[in-house]
């Protein structure tokens, strides 16, 4: 079973938007404001609020969820899967989340669970904090609701949220004094701290022999590091005073066996930490996966801050192939690591066919998602040819957008949400680079590199800096340069001009056709002369991507 798309009205920031999967993995790009979040908590809505068994949860979904100033508005999540099955979200309630489960052939009676994964840097980061015991209660028991059932197999027990019966303190006395037939505060106590023992006693065991402490290393290993982890449990105590206490136990994460005191935010660096809590999430979500053949979904958003590209690199493969027969949704607005996933999948045309990879884009305060590496002109040119000139002006239009933001992303212009804040940046008189990350880094090496040369004196290391400027200038990118045309001859117009009149066809002649705006006026000649420039747009962007300014 696999997710076909799915359709987000008054959902947070999207008013309404549809997420087109085609039963394929998903890699989105956004910038931070263009709700690329909103659609990870969305399916999170759907898929998790399932397990809760909430009977008001449809009525919460709304409260949380729904589009700000649109109060009178319904929000609804529409998940369709194959065979035209539907798990959704509306005002009333939440599809039965029998809906995932698939039966077995050919007795078609036994029941295979999904195995569904949600993780963002929320998640993670909560796996490191100073008691894990904390990170077991507030988020491993909804993401791996088999931790806390009293018998998920016949032959594993797991008892991780017993303590839970110490959270009323006067409703567990009342219960001992029935049971030992006296109020007796030295006998209550005496009960009470037999139970403590009892679950302490049992926590020890369960996690020593069944949490998957080895596998966590073993991942921790694929990532190409060195040190491993473990923990130790302190136990759950009643105090020391004479009126009863609960303190829960602490378990602590050691590295390398350093104790760090339970915090070892003081003692290693954020990137170790995202480590160790990426591998503790996929050892756990390999521990508990359903093995046969049900629907397997895996999403994440924004999970890999604060690492390195090799990390990020080591992680993606990972991803690739230990879940391979998972569905995938990865959400970033990093686009260094878009560009490397995006190569690491295409290194395998088998891989490839089965994902799609799309970036979310913002224009009149609504998100929409368009294929990287699809142009829209073919369908233009196709609709002309038909004489549809209110679609092809569709299409011209999708595929202006696309070249703008195409130009922000390789400009790396920064946080930009709204269309026209692009289009702006470009026409200014700022001065844009190819890859400015990648050039700047190498020039603050290089600077850096001069002024730590003892060698050389105050005048000279002047001079030098001023010559690493000239490779800094070599990637300055003319905005009133022309183009090369095909013939060999030279465009007369600049790039800054033609974006000027792609601006022009977008505000005057196409957006009226995006709006279904009967009145509006589309001839075929305005067409084919948009058509014409955003070919031109198309070669520039061919340059970018290409050496001519490396």
């Amino acid at each position: 079973m696999r997710v076909q798309k799915a359709e987000l009205k008054y959902f947070k920031f999207h008013k309404d938007l549809t997420v087109d999967f085609n039963a394929k993995s998903l890699l989105i790009y956004g910038e931070n404001g263009t709700g690329k979040s909103s659609i990870y908590e969305a399916l999170y809505s759907n898929f998790y609020h399932q397990k809760r068994l909430d009977k008001d949860i449809a009525s919460k979904v709304q409260e949380t969820y729904r589009s700000r100033g649109c109060e009178a508005e319904t929000l609804k999540v529409n998940i369709i899967l194959d065979e035209d099955k539907v798990l959704n979200c509306n005002a009333d309630e939440l599809s039965d989340f029998s809906v995932l489960t698939r039966k077995t052939q050919p007795q078609n009676i036994i029941g295979i669970d999904p195995s569904i994964y949600f993780a963002n840097e929320k998640v993670l980061n909560r796996l490191t904090k100073e008691n894990f015991y904390i990170a077991l209660n507030d988020t491993l028991f909804e993401h791996f609701p088999q931790m806390k059932s009293p018998v998920t197999d016949k032959n594993e027990n797991y008892h991780f949220k017993r303590f839970a019966q110490f959270g009323n303190l006067d409703t567990l006395k009342n219960k001992i004094i029935d049971e030992i037939g006296n109020d007796d505060a030295t006998a209550i106590r005496a009960k009470f701290e037999e139970m403590l023992k009892l679950e302490n006693d049992l926590l020890q065991l369960v996690f020593e022999n069944y949490f998957p402490l080895k596998e966590i290393n073993e991942v921790i290993e694929k990532f190409d590091e060195s040190f491993k982890i473990s923990f130790s449990i302190t136990p759950a105590h009643s105090g020391n005073s004479d009126i009863l206490e609960f303190n829960p136990p602490v378990i602590k994460i050691k590295i390398d066996d350093i104790e760090c005191n339970g915090k070892p935010s003081q003692h290693f660096n954020e990137a170790k930490l995202k480590l160790i809590s990426v591998a503790i999430y996929f050892a756990l979500a390999k521990k508990y996966e359903e093995k046969r053949d049900g629907f397997k979904l895996l999403v994440l958003d924004d999970f890999l801050t604060s690492l390195d590209m090799a990390n990020r690199k080591l992680i993606m493969k990972y991803i690739l192939e230990e879940f391979q027969d998972y569905q995938k949704l990865i959400l970033t607005h990093n686009l260094q690591f878009f560009n490397m996933a995006r190569k690491m999948i295409n290194l395998d045309s088998e891989e490839a066919n089965q994902w799609k990879v799309q970036k979310l884009f913002v224009h009149d305060h609504q998100a929409f998602l368009y294929d990287k590496d699809i142009s829209y002109l073919t369908d233009a040119k196709g609709s002309l040819s038909t004489g549809d000139e209110y679609s092809a002006g569709n299409f011209i239009r999708k595929e202006f957008e696309r070249i703008i933001t195409e130009f922000e992303q390789l400009l790396e212009l920064g946080r930009v949400e709204e269309l026209q804040n692009i289009i702006d940046t470009l026409k200014s008189e700022d001065k844009h680079y190819i890859r400015s990350h990648k050039v700047t880094n190498r020039f603050y090496q290089s600077v850096q590199k001069i002024l730590d040369d003892s060698t050389k004196n105050e005048q000279v290391k002047i001079n030098c800096i001023k010559s690493s400027f000239n490779p800094l200038n070599k990637t300055e990118i003319e905005f009133t340069e022309k183009i090369q045309n095909a013939d060999g001859t030279i465009s007369n117009e600049t790039i800054k001009a033609l974006i000027k009149r792609g601006e022009f066809y977008k505000n005057f002649i196409l957006n009226p056709t995006s709006h279904d705006d009967a009145n509006a006026e589309i001839y075929k000649k305005e067409c084919e002369n948009a058509i014409n420039i955003l070919q031109f747009l198309n070669k520039i962007i061919t340059n970018l991507k290409g050496t001519k300014y490396e």
